[in-house]
């Protein structure tokens, strides 16, 4: 087959390797943002669990609380009957002092009466420090409630910085997209194209029971017909090499807005058949400015159309 972009004679089979290496890199990219999305509704379901723990501990919480005020109160009022106990076996016990010389049987009830008291007031007192007790379970109860708040509202934050993270690459991804697109196919003189873009949407979309809002990445391919009218047309019509060009500009753009470079400042590119020698030079000397190495697997006449200047390796 002769391909019409750059006249070069090419094979079915190699028209169709090309196409399945694009359709597998946009695959790559739609997997790696629904990886995304999807950690996002986990960390959502995993917000909506602690939530709904959290409103039941705000309502145990609640209960606690009016437990440990009822308790409080009740506390008060053992003290103070514990006050009238004290007072009152005081009382008794000067009394029996100034009765020890009357009759003997008078002091025995006394006495008896007294130690009656004392046992009353041994009994209020030790179940004033089993209330005091449980006030100090209960009081650690709520400060370790307090602890999964904060956890809870460190998780949020977590969470919207992850959301924020996913929506900044995503953007970032569509903006280098579109902004080395727009170079790239200045440089080579698509002529046949005036726009190519990607578009960045969110689309309401049903997961079992559910809807939930997806981020969508619409690709959009401007032509011009040969009376001048603009119209919309699809990818499957690029030719091969506009497909290879294509493809590296979205390869770059994912290596720029994921900052790639940081961890691997490298880029090879390869099966370069497709392109004609003249947009081969012109896409490689572009390519140099976003990576600090650069390797290219080119056949020997293509390999030609690069200045001298770049290392050529020929065997390994």
């Amino acid at each position: 087959m002769i391909c019409w972009t750059c006249g070069s004679s090419v094979e079915q089979e190699q028209i169709e390797s090309t196409i399945d290496r694009l359709r597998k890199l946009s695959q790559s990219k739609v997997a790696e943002v629904n990886d995304l999305s999807s950690d996002i509704r986990e960390e959502k379901r995993e917000l909506e669990q602690s939530q709904r723990e959290q409103d039941r501990i705000e309502r145990r919480q609640s209960g606690i609380e009016n437990e440990i005020e009822q308790t409080e109160a009740a506390i008060e009022q053992l003290r103070e009957r514990r006050d009238e106990l004290t007072s009152e076996v005081e009382a008794i016990e000067a009394e029996v002092e100034e009765l020890e010389s009357e009759d003997y049987s008078e002091v025995l009830h006394l006495h008896k009466e007294a130690n009656q008291l004392e046992y009353e007031l041994g009994r209020l007192e030790g179940d004033l420090e089993d209330i005091e007790s449980k006030i100090g379970r209960l009081e650690d109860r709520i400060k370790s409630e307090a602890e999964v708040e904060d956890q809870l509202a460190e998780l949020r934050g977590e969470i919207e910085d992850l959301r924020t993270k996913i929506e900044r690459i995503e953007q970032g991804a569509v903006e280098q997209f579109n902004e080395h697109m727009e170079t790239v196919l200045e440089i080579p003189d698509y002529t046949n194209i005036d726009r190519i873009w990607l578009e960045r949407v969110e689309r309401e979309v049903r997961e079992g029971r559910r809807k939930v809002t997806k981020s969508i990445f619409e690709f959009h391919l401007i032509r011009t017909s040969e009376s001048g009218t603009a119209y919309e047309d699809t990818i499957h019509h690029l030719s091969e090499s506009e497909r290879e060009v294509t493809g590296f500009v979205f390869a770059l753009a994912s290596y720029l807005a994921h900052e790639v470079y940081e961890e691997v400042p490298f880029i090879l590119l390869d099966s370069l058949e497709a392109i004609d020698l003249e947009r081969i030079a012109t896409l490689v000397e572009y390519l140099t400015d976003y990576t600090g190495y650069l390797l290219v697997a080119l056949l020997p006449e293509d390999a030609t159309a690069l200045p001298e200047e770049y290392v050529r390796i020929a065997e390994i």
